[in-house]
């Protein structure tokens, strides 16, 4: 009966979720201030359904590149992407990688500003320029839509939190500190590059701003079902915790350690969310099929 009802909703959902966006038009933000968004992606059944994703975001007069890195390097994304859009630019990287890499991409193009989104979340223009409006009033601090706070799952309310998933919005500062933490967790030689950039980045960059990062009431938004899929989410993966629980040890060992050097008061959060099993994707409570 449960997963009756859910596939009623996947059902309702979806075709609620194209009309609104049918009638939406450009969108612009209160600022002239550009955006670059990044999207990274591996799953074959995912990209199938990233055209639906990227169309609200080509509607946003503020996102001047969007950026999609295919880090599945058995599929080609133009086999199965057919959008053409001057802004919109394709990536096949030439071997795997985790949703982490592309924050290596955001450090060698230029602007100043960039959100990495998901490859399964699907968000109204409105809800980005909500959340890079946001951006632009509080650059300190890496800005979403859901996270974790206390060892629990938050989305769609305006509050501070312990990690973000799903979007990230962050200027280059946190680019460059995310880039930065990363060479100091490699250099204690206790986690592996696949630690952080396919496990833990949401971790990682939730710890790179002057505070904790904030999450905003954005209104309804959908998820795809393989939010759950095991061999494609990767939260489903067996050893996903044990992975980040290694990362945040790591992590937090050296905030203190710059907390120390510095007399700052200690804002890391890179503890907090392992306590109650919080994980990357707690899934909205409106999810789609693919």
């Amino acid at each position: 009966m449960r997963a009756r009802l859910k596939s009623l909703a996947w059902r309702a959902a979806y075709p609620a979720w194209m009309l609104h966006e049918s009638f939406t038009g450009k969108v612009v933000a209160k600022s002239d201030d550009k955006l670059t968004v990044l999207i990274p992606t591996y799953s074959k059944k995912r990209m199938r359904g990233l055209a639906a994703e990227l169309q609200p975001l080509l509607k946003c007069r503020f996102v001047d590149r969007i950026l999609v890195s295919n880090h599945n390097p058995e599929v080609r994304l133009r086999d199965l992407l057919k959008l053409e859009d001057p802004r919109l630019t394709f990536l096949d990287q030439p071997v795997r990688h985790g949703p982490g890499f592309v924050y290596q991409l955001a450090a060698a193009r230029p602007g100043d500003y960039f959100m990495s989104v998901d490859d399964d979340v699907l968000l109204h223009s409105g809800q980005v320029a909500r959340v890079f409006e946001c951006l632009l009033a509080q650059p300190t601090v890496p800005h979403g839509i859901a996270g974790c706070r206390a060892g629990v799952y938050v989305q769609n309310r305006e509050t501070e939190v312990d990690e973000l998933y799903l979007l990230y919005a962050v200027t280059r500062a946190h680019v460059h500190r995310y880039l930065e933490l990363t060479r100091r967790l490699l250099a204690t030689g206790e986690v592996s590059e696949e630690d952080v950039e396919l496990w833990s980045d949401d971790i990682v960059l939730s710890a790179c701003g002057e505070g904790r990062p904030r999450i905003h009431k954005v209104g309804f938004f959908l998820q795809s079902r393989t939010c759950f899929s095991e061999g494609i989410a990767i939260h489903k993966a067996v050893d996903f915790e044990t992975r980040r629980r290694k990362v945040r040890a790591t992590l937090r060992r050296l905030l203190l350690e710059d907390k120390q050097s510095s007399g700052r008061p200690d804002s890391s959060s890179a503890h907090r969310c392992e306590q109650l099993g919080a994980s990357r994707s707690g899934c909205s409570t409106w999810i789609i099929a693919e």
